[in-house]
């Protein structure tokens, strides 16, 4: 019986450190991925990114975004932006 319950015991912390392993950063392809994913998920027909830009500095509340540029036409602004931490993605404000 104690066999099993230290078995238990140790198969519980295994799962425990696994699950605490950090998240890698979000490369550049996986930020033009994910701007692209999201323009067709919400019906933004604007094709492949053609510029992505690395996270700067960071926001007031310690965020930092990649900027994923789609082709526009003159006037229009075809701008996302993915959370350089968590993939998250928006429209650039």
């Amino acid at each position: 019986m104690p066999r099993t319950a230290a078995l238990l015991v140790l198969a519980v912390l295994l799962q425990i450190t696994a699950a605490c392993q950090p998240r890698m950063p979000v490369t550049r392809i996986e930020a033009a991925s994910a701007a692209r994913n999201w323009c067709l998920r919400d019906g933004h027909p604007w094709g492949d990114p053609v510029e992505t830009t690395g996270p700067g500095e960071p926001e007031a509340d310690g965020r930092r975004w990649w900027t994923v540029r789609f082709h526009a036409e003159p006037g229009e602004k075809r701008v996302v932006q993915v959370n350089a931490d968590t993939g998250w993605v928006r429209l650039a404000p």
